[in-house]
């Protein structure tokens, strides 16, 4: 046994009143155990001792023979973790920050008109708009941001309503022709007939995002208009009929947490491949609206409860932003911030850019890609660069650098932050309910370990097929003509 002295970084304890274990977190790696009581303990103990000593400790202490093992198993996982030192030994993590960036999350809005006028639209689209992104330039566009797009790009076409530009379809084979198999079309589904959905179909690797807010009409119809509601589900059938893949992405108002358990079981019935439940984000309209956000935790607590009453309902998860958060939680991913700019681009009809959707701000614009040579605005633009600089531990709020799962958070949505106290690196409004149900999460992970395990390995495999990727791409880009 090792006769140096240990030393342990700090660390916080969570703790339920109907669980006796605690949840031990090394928030700065991060790092968390779930362990006993008398391991918890037994931490206090490890600073300036040896493991000799930590083994009499224990002998006098508890009045037990200690299992070598165990202790020395506890004190290897520690080691490892980075989360202990031994005397004399700078044991930290290695932990490599971002020097290249590449886009790994495009929203591209073809238009800004939409035939619906919904309460919480983030670019206040309306029938009133009429600007159109034309396939010449839709194309130029695409052309200019590929050598910066990883293969693996998850590509949103959205709007105002998509399907009211009639290029989309042009568009959206373009993408599919330069091999990007993770395009995603965003629609509220009521201009879809069976003609729209057969002509879709002819677009591979095409998933459809369908904006049906409410199990019942009532409730979809408060966000999205009267007489929606049996549109939308007509254009789901339709879709659905002829193969497509569909997600359907409800906006979780207090209503539709109401009906949520009845909401997943229309979903079944339609044939829905997964639900992104999305919290409403304080810009646009919802800010307009007031529009309240439901407790994250309360929502991530009812979601656990339905799939433990029927675990066929977690088939829905695949890309959720809950199983996401809960797998980079099992993963111990590590966020220095939301990510805004440096994996995320949204383009405007115009070919306006911005770091991400919820940037789209006055004060955010990147500068417009049909003018000017993109690599000029990924690099130099003093916005992204700004973006790119944001770190948890550093320029946030210091509530975020003291807070117990900022790696697990990174901080909260910068554009929320922006649009609602017009600081880019304030306090998201959100917080308390994003802590409240990350730390509901880690009780989750700690408590449930088989639960999400399928999207943890699916987020694994692919956070490895991006990092491939991304490595690729600084290759192929250092070794060609473009000085990236």
């Amino acid at each position: 046994m090792d006769n140096r002295k240990m030393y342990l970084k700090p660390y916080s304890i969570l703790e339920k009143i109907e669980d006796e274990n605690k949840i031990v977190i090394w928030s700065q790696l991060p790092f968390w155990l779930y362990i006993n009581q008398p391991t918890v303990e037994l931490l206090d103990y490890i600073n300036g001792i040896s493991i000799i000593d930590l083994v009499s400790v224990v002998r006098h202490k508890y009045d037990i023979e200690p299992d070598i093992d165990e202790l020395m198993s506890l004190i290897n996982i520690l080691h490892d973790a980075c989360a202990l030192s031994y005397e004399g030994q700078n044991n930290e993590l290695d932990i490599k920050e971002p020097k290249d960036f590449f886009i790994q999350y495009l929203t591209f809005n073809i238009t800004n008109a939409c035939n619906l006028y919904c309460s919480h639209c983030y670019i206040d689209a309306s029938n009133l708009k009429k600007q159109y992104m034309t396939f010449e330039d839709a194309k130029k566009i695409i052309d200019k941001i590929s050598p910066y797009m990883i293969e693996s790009c998850r590509i949103n076409v959205s709007g105002g309503e998509a399907l009211m530009n009639k290029d989309v379809y042009e568009i959206l084979e373009y993408f599919a022709y330069k091999g990007y198999d993770r395009i995603n079309l965003v629609s509220n589904a009521t201009l879809i007939t069976k003609d729209i959905a057969i002509r879709l179909k002819r677009i591979s690797n095409l998933k459809i995002q369908v904006s049906l807010d409410g199990a019942t009409k009532n409730t979809h119809e408060k966000i999205r208009g009267k007489n929606t509601y049996e549109k939308t589900i007509d254009g789901i059938k339709c879709l659905v009929e002829e193969g497509h893949k569909v997600h359907l992405s409800p906006m979780i108002t207090h209503d539709f947490f109401a009906e949520i358990e009845q909401y997943f079981y229309l979903a079944k019935e339609l044939g829905i491949k997964a639900v992104f439940l999305q919290p409403v984000i304080c810009i646009g309209r919802a800010k307009e609206n007031k529009l309240e956000r439901v407790n994250d935790a309360v929502v991530f607590k009812k979601v656990v409860e339905m799939y433990e009453d029927d675990p066929d309902l977690i088939n829905y998860i695949p890309g959720t932003l809950e199983a996401m958060y809960i797998s980079n939680i099992k993963l111990l991913n590590r966020m220095i911030n939301c990510g805004t700019g440096t994996g995320t681009l949204a383009i405007q009809p115009n070919g306006d850019c911005y770091p991400c959707a919820n940037t789209i701000h006055s004060t955010m614009n990147c500068g417009n890609i049909l003018d000017n040579d993109f690599l000029n605005i990924w690099k130099e633009s003093p916005i992204l660069k700004d973006l790119r600089k944001i770190h948890i531990n550093k320029n946030l709020d210091k509530q975020c650098a003291e807070c117990t799962v900022r790696h697990f958070c990174g901080g909260g949505c910068r554009g929320q932050a922006l649009a609602n106290t017009g600081d880019i690196y304030a306090l998201s409004c959100s917080c308390n309910f994003e802590r409240e149900q990350l730390i509901e999460m880690l009780w989750v992970a700690a408590t449930k370990p088989q639960m999400f395990d399928s999207e943890v390995l699916r987020q694994n495999e692919l956070n490895r097929e991006r990092e491939a990727q991304i490595l690729a791409k600084i290759s192929l880009l250092r070794d060609s003509i473009i000085d990236y």
